[in-house]
């Protein structure tokens, strides 16, 4: 374009670039509003510190993925997903469990297996902490594992499950199908350490069919010139293989790899007992 035209046009491009500008400055102010009323009316779940309120949650809300895409958006690095000063919130869930949300910010996207599979391939992640981390890796394990997330309760053995979630499924644990989150269905089969030993592949494989690996050492309270035995946990989980053929994608029994193993698009879970 000559330097002419472009001043012939130049009213134009002014007019343009003002309207995009607005354009930016309406959505961004719908989104603000949004999160506004949604500051004003208050949370419509169980909060934080107890106190029970409703229990659905404001659908004009965007997703955190929209708040963190959109134009000129304040959120894009995503550090209020950690920040203390986001206000978070416990929904209360049909079966009684609660669901951690963001009430005052973006609705949390829930992953499908599938998506959570793609989004961690080959990647390593490390979890260091205590029982309540080694049940956010166990979770995650089992999730890639299965496709599903573990029962949210243990196993009811006196009285039938009275939980139901929110599909109308038994959300306790199945007898004779010990839950790896719940320490306490594991009592009848041998307590702790018949726990170790399934996770880390028993006999047959165990629940994870062989890709976990699980060292461990419980002391059980017992102390060496007067200080607590520290107990030992180190665990490693791999994914199952993908196998490529003819355009569909399968999953390797039980951990078995023929020939040359593979391991590009696996995911790896590791996890180290820390008590301190």
């Amino acid at each position: 374009m000559s330097h002419s035209s472009f001043h012939k046009n130049k009213p134009i491009f002014t007019l343009l670039a003002l309207l995009l500008g607005c354009g930016l400055f309406l959505q961004n102010l719908k989104l603000l509003l949004v999160i506004s009323r949604r500051n004003l009316h208050g949370d419509e779940s169980i909060q934080h510190n107890g106190i029970p309120a409703k229990t659905n949650i404001n659908s004009e809300l965007p997703t955190c993925r929209e708040l963190m895409t959109f134009p000129n958006s304040p959120f894009a690095d995503g550090a209020f997903l950690t920040r203390r000063s986001t206000q978070i919130s416990w929904k209360l869930r049909r079966d009684g469990s609660r669901e951690l949300t963001l009430p005052s910010t973006c609705r949390l996207h829930r992953y499908s297996a599938a998506e959570a599979k793609e989004c961690l391939k080959s990647k390593h992640l490390l979890f260091v902490g205590d029982s309540l981390t080694r049940y956010h890796y166990l979770s995650l394990a089992y999730f890639i594992e299965y496709g599903n997330w573990p029962k949210r309760f243990g196993a009811s053995l006196k009285t039938p499950c009275k939980f139901r979630d929110e599909h109308g499924e038994i959300a306790c644990s199945l007898p004779g199908k010990p839950n790896v989150c719940m320490e306490g269905d594991w009592n009848i089969f041998g307590g702790w350490p018949a726990f170790m030993q399934n996770l880390g592949g028993g006999t047959d494989g165990g629940i994870f069919h062989g890709r976990m690996e699980s060292n461990s050492n419980r002391n059980c309270g017992t102390r060496n010139n007067g200080v607590d035995n520290v107990d030992v946990e180190n665990m490693q989980y791999i994914s199952p293989l993908p196998i490529e053929r003819k355009g569909v994608t399968s999953l390797m029994p039980k951990g078995i790899c023929r020939g040359t193993c593979q391991w590009i698009n696996r995911t790896k879970l590791s996890f180290t007992f820390e008590s301190g």
